[in-house]
């Protein structure tokens, strides 16, 4: 399954985990996603698999397959792929100008 996505930001997370002991370091993506069909937009959070690139923050087509947790053991989407997107561009929100005639 294929989504665009908007990129906004990306934290690392890394540490000891309490209950395992072990570490880990991970990368959280802030994205914005839209449904294609109704234009409802979303906000949240897209974690990276490990080695992947670091995303910057911008405008990407994520690729998708279907996967279980290994700890929840919950059936959900595993990135796959992220291709940055050329030709989209952001809505700005500047006021208009129109010259009047004089």
């Amino acid at each position: 399954m294929k989504q665009n996505i908007q990129v906004l930001s990306v934290e690392n997370k890394s540490g000891i985990g309490k209950k395992s002991g072990s570490a880990y370091d991970m990368n959280i993506c802030q994205c914005v996603v839209t449904d294609s069909e109704t234009g409802e937009i979303k906000v949240g959070e897209l974690t990276m698999p490990k080695g992947a690139d670091v995303p910057t923050a911008g405008f990407y087509e994520a690729e998708f397959k279907i996967g279980v947790d290994y700890q929840t053991k919950k059936i959900g989407g595993v990135l796959v792929a992220l291709r940055p997107l050329a030709n989209i561009s952001r809505p700005e929100n500047k006021p208009q100008v129109v010259a009047a005639k004089v």
